[in-house]
């Protein structure tokens, strides 16, 4: 039985926002360590609130990829799939081989998050993603292999909803 595709979705959401939650925490520490008068320059060659600024900067740009992610993933909806239907964005994708099976979410964002649902591992996958770039177009009963550090891998494509 596969995991329910709308449970997917909210674990989805759920851990994007856990993720929200602490990168806000860091980005607010990072900000005030910034400003921090602690954080003066006591001469040219002290770099602390130089370095301090850019962390906050950098914080700051991935806080508002991931507000877009959980914003998107909060609407979207992912389409049903029949087993004729090429794989693309939305599908939930199960995957076998030799060691055994594996299940993928198709998601636009937020690849390589790994999630429990309706005691499976789902993985979500970019189409960027090696995997996730052969998976897109095939078919159940199409077979796909991606080059792992382990060499070639060879997964069949059994269920696509």
């Amino acid at each position: 039985m596969s995991p329910a595709k709308p449970k997917v979705l909210a674990a989805i959401v759920a851990a994007l926002d856990l993720e929200l939650r602490s990168l806000v925490k860091a980005t607010e520490l990072a900000l005030d360590e910034a400003t921090n008068a602690e954080t003066k320059p006591e001469n040219k060659y002290d770099t602390r609130g130089l370095e301090a600024s850019y962390l906050a900067g950098a914080q700051s740009e991935r806080l508002l990829v991931l507000k877009q992610r959980v914003r998107f993933y909060g609407v979207f909806q992912a389409p049903d799939f029949t087993e004729d239907d090429p794989i693309r964005l939305g599908a939930l994708v199960c995957l076998e081989n030799d060691d055994g099976v594996r299940w993928v979410f198709m998601g636009p964002e937020g690849g390589g998050l790994t999630l429990d649902v309706d005691d499976h591992r789902v993985v979500v996958l970019s189409p960027r993603a090696p995997l996730g770039c052969a998976l897109v177009g095939r078919r159940v009963g199409d077979g796909v292999k991606i080059w792992s550090p382990k060499g070639p891998r060879f997964w069949e494509i059994v269920e696509v909803h």
